[in-house]
């Protein structure tokens, strides 16, 4: 059961990258292969305002799951 709530939990995942994912606090940098921080990361954290985010360690599916 654990392995395929993992697996579901992956699946939604790829899809939503599939759909033009894209970083919250970088952006990529023209002409280059590198990212670069926008800010707003540490403001989040300091104000442990996460809403809005993948539950990356997969303790829950959203009512909204990806089909």
């Amino acid at each position: 059961a654990e392995k395929m709530r993992l697996e579901q939990l992956q699946r939604q995942s790829r899809k939503l990258q599939e759909r033009g994912w894209q970083p919250r606090w970088f952006r990529k940098e023209k002409g280059k292969d590198a990212y670069e921080y926008t800010g707003g990361y540490w403001e989040a954290r300091e104000q442990g305002k996460w809403e809005g985010f993948s539950d990356i360690f997969g303790q829950t599916i959203s009512e909204n799951s990806i089909d």
